[in-house]
């Protein structure tokens, strides 16, 4: 019985198999279409948690050894001690900067420095302020270094005259933040701490916190002299161009701030590294562009890649030269030596990769910029005076108090211009939506009590983290269409807060998405907005204040407003945002509003 049934199933089964061979061969003859077999592929659940642990214990790490660093620092026994460091560190600034100190004091003995406190803190402090606006003259800025040292002596040895300028201190501040300053900085800060603890001004408590900012900077730039360190090696190491290209680019940006600092001792790594990141640019092009151009499957990619030149690649629709940084570096150096011959042959390979036009202009003598004139782009309004003391001072033209900044908006839509607040929350706005990703890589969606990064406001320690995207993004959003990029970038916030976006009281997210925002985006041009935020990127803690209050534009005339009182000065911030839109040929205007 059993054989039986095996033999009937074996039949079927030799029955099933002519059958589907008939029918295979009837759909080839009539041509009906060959089902393809039906796979069935396993679930996969994917998870989208992100495993911070390996972040958070770097983190960790580097607060204590920050931390540690802290505390181990000595700072000088006492407020001599103290000058007699900054005496020091002055003669080191001096010569880093190519200047004589012996001229540099005999300057300033020719101001006749009264022996009178309160009278020689007032031609401190103007002179200052005079020489500083010049401080692309190396003498005249090393001028008003000694000069803001010798405000800082006048006050540390005049505890008891109820100081409220402590412009000195901040001058050396800006100007002592490198490594051969970094000691006697301490010192001073430390000392005004000491002798002022109880100041009207708050100076201890702000100086304090300063002190900490310092240290972190300090401790921040020994970490980069190590991975300066380690691009040089990899540099040697690396085989391809664009891997030796970024290792230059790193290396120069290192170099880039100690020259800053100090010109005279770091001149010659600098240009000699720049010309080595330079002689890579033809190769590093060719390779980025082409390996954009194959797939990334393809199994010849790479044969096809090597077999690409530069006329190749610049065929193609998708060529495109990203921001270059090391060029930027070198012909900014080469502009200020005046070094015709060199500006040349780097404008000839500008032209060749379509970096730059390609007229013949190099040879011309460079535009050297000029410091801005202050008193050339102020105007003045008179408006109605309210009355009252303190910020309502004007009355707007429907008779209520208002801020000056009011004021001068009212002013200005009465004459029928476009008005927009563009001051700082504006900008910094602009700046968190255009860099969302770059930002927030890494730490999923900010929220309160992680909004964040933890480096954003650590001097250039944002940027070296993030520079091949940063320098990307900036090169794609220079013709991007402004309008459809910030909203969509509006997108990626939902569900978000950071204080980038929500300042206060002030939502400004709503206000991007206001009508007169909205009409700004639309025509405001977007290589000169790309330059703006990118600004901003590269120091976030330094570049997001200082921009003007308002842009106002009517018929085919825009320009950057600051506004103030007819006795109010600029911050430092102010004058160098200022100056950098002067420089990049933007209409300014500093509007003083003047109590009628």
């Amino acid at each position: 019985m059993e054989d039986r049934i095996v033999y009937g199933i074996g039949v079927l089964l030799v029955l099933i198999y002519l059958w589907r061979q008939t029918r295979r061969d009837h759909s080839r003859k009539s041509g009906e279409p060959r089902k393809e077999p039906r796979i069935h592929t396993p679930r996969v659940r994917v998870s989208t948690y992100v495993d911070t642990n390996t972040m958070d214990a770097s983190y960790a790490r580097r607060e204590q050894a920050l931390a540690s660093f802290k505390k181990s620092h000595q700072f000088p026994k006492d407020t001599d001690q103290a000058l007699q460091m900054a005496h020091m560190a002055m003669e080191y600034y001096a010569t880093n900067h190519g200047q004589d100190l012996a001229l540099v004091r005999s300057e300033a003995f020719d101001l006749g420095l009264s022996e009178d406190p309160v009278e020689r803190d007032k031609v401190l402090r103007k002179a200052i302020a005079t020489y500083y606006k010049d401080r692309d003259d190396p003498f005249a800025k090393t001028v008003a270094v000694y000069l803001s040292l010798e405000h800082v002596i006048l006050q540390l040895t005049n505890p008891l005259q109820g100081w409220k300028n402590f412009l000195g201190l901040q001058k050396l501040q800006t100007n002592w933040k490198a490594e051969e300053y970094f000691e006697a900085l301490l010192g001073l800060q430390n000392a005004y701490v000491v002798t002022f603890p109880f100041s009207t001004m708050d100076i201890a408590t702000k100086t304090k916190q300063d002190i900490g900012r310092t240290l972190e900077l300090w401790h921040g730039r020994t970490a980069a002299h190590e991975h300066y360190e380690t691009n040089k090696a990899y540099y040697e190491e690396a085989t391809r161009a664009g891997q030796r290209y970024f290792a230059a680019v790193s290396v120069v940006d290192y170099l880039t701030r100690r020259y800053k600092f100090n010109p005279v001792g770091f001149r010659d790594e600098l240009v000699m590294w720049c010309e080595r990141g330079v002689s890579l640019i033809e190769p590093f092009l060719v390779e980025y562009n082409a390996q954009k151009a194959f797939d990334i499957y393809d199994p010849n990619r790479d044969r096809k890649i090597a077999r690409m030149t530069l006329e190749k690649v610049q065929a193609l629709p998708s060529y495109e030269v990203p921001r270059l940084s090391l060029y930027e570096t070198l012909k900014g150096v080469l502009e200020g030596e005046n070094d015709r011959e060199g500006l040349a042959r780097l404008h000839h390979l500008g032209a060749r990769i379509r970096y730059e036009d390609g007229a013949e202009v190099a040879m011309a003598a460079p535009d050297v910029t000029e410091s801005l004139s202050i008193d050339d782009i102020t105007t003045m309004i008179e408006v109605k005076a309210s009355g009252e003391k303190g910020k309502l001072a004007f009355l707007r033209k429907d008779g209520t108090p208002c801020s000056t900044e009011d004021a001068f908006a009212d002013h200005m839509e009465a004459d029928g211009w476009k008005v927009m607040r563009a001051e700082v929350s504006f900008w910094q706005a602009m700046f968190c939506l255009t860099f969302w990703d770059e930002i927030f890589t890494g730490m999923g969606t900010p929220q309160h009590g992680a909004d964040i990064p933890i480096d954003l406001f650590r001097d250039e320690t944002f940027y070296r983290a993030r520079e091949q995207s940063i320098d990307q993004k900036f090169a794609n959003l220079s013709s991007a269409n402004l309008k459809v990029f910030i909203n969509r970038q509006i997108g990626k916030t939902r569900g978000a807060w950071t204080r980038l976006l929500f300042d206060g009281d002030e939502d400004l997210l709503r206000y991007a998405r206001s009508s007169i925002v909205q009409e700004f985006l639309e025509i405001f041009p977007a290589p000169l907005f790309a330059k703006i935020v990118y600004r901003i990127a590269t120091n976030p803690n330094q570049n997001r204040a200082g921009l003007p209050d308002f842009i106002v534009w009517k018929e085919d005339t825009m320009k950057f407003v600051e506004t103030k009182k007819v006795r109010e000065q600029l911050r430092e911030a102010q004058f160098e945002w200022l100056q950098w839109l002067s420089d990049e040929n933007v209409p300014i205007e500093i509007c003083r509003v003047k109590a009628a």
